[in-house]
């Protein structure tokens, strides 16, 4: 909400940012939804599912890949070139997460040998910080570790360290794991490194400056949320409460 709010101000500043819209009639609504409907009633199914608690996050993506495949087939929309090069991306992406993770295993059992996180967390202890000092310095370190590493690594490597000074500080797992994801996202998007503005920069053709302009204003509104979730933790753990 604070981005669009965010969007909605800086259009209203500066109208020029903002493309000219098409207005839509009632009839291109009806046959856009017409086009898309089997998607939207296969997203609201494993919503429905997930919400209930009738399966798992994991069983419902199986069931989910499962059953957008078998949508495919009856629309006949399925092509066997298509399905290789599905099956091609899905098996480098597979090798890919599954390097990590075995690097992950190797990199954590050290961890536990060398008993490097019970030893971060008596000398932080020993400090005598405020615990709100502590988690500060954590989000700073994820937001300019993000900015030269990928998510998955990131998130990987340090949680064996942050994770357990976390619990120890007595903050909760799910507020501090949304706070990760929006620290590690962060370093991705934003400036001054942001390697995902790298990617949309070549592959929109506008200029890299241009693209750090856009977020830029961007991480004000990210930077307010951030400290939202810091002074009022039960924004961040609200919607997994509901879930059961």
């Amino acid at each position: 909400m604070i981005l669009v709010g965010t969007i909605i101000i800086w259009v209203r500043i500066n109208p020029s940012i903002a493309p000219g819209t098409y207005q839509s009639t009632w009839a291109d609504r009806r046959k856009s939804f017409l086009a898309i409907w089997p998607s939207a009633i296969l997203i609201v199914l494993m919503l429905g599912m997930l919400y209930t608690g009738v399966v798992t996050p994991t069983e419902v993506a199986a069931i989910g890949a499962f059953a957008a495949a078998m949508l495919v087939l009856l629309m006949r929309q399925l092509k066997w070139n298509t399905a290789l090069s599905a099956l091609i991306a899905t098996v480098r992406t597979t090798a890919m997460i599954f390097a990590i993770l075995i690097g992950a295993m190797i990199f954590g059992y050290y961890v536990t040998i060398t008993q490097v996180p019970q030893k971060l967390i008596a000398y932080v202890i020993a400090l005598n910080l405020n615990r709100y000092v502590v988690v500060i310095i954590i989000i700073i370190g994820y937001y300019i570790i993000s900015m030269v590493m990928d998510e998955l690594p990131c998130v990987i490597l340090t949680l064996p360290f942050t994770y357990p000074l976390i619990l120890e500080m007595g903050f909760d797992p799910i507020w501090f794991g949304v706070m990760t994801m929006m620290m590690v996202i962060q370093g991705l998007i934003f400036p001054p490194v942001g390697m995902v503005a790298f990617v949309v920069s070549a592959i929109t053709k506008v200029e890299l400056v241009t693209v750090y302009r856009g977020t830029a204003v961007l991480l004000v509104a990210v930077i307010l949320t951030t400290a939202l979730l810091l002074i009022f933790p039960q924004l961040a753990t609200w919607l997994p409460s509901i879930m059961g």
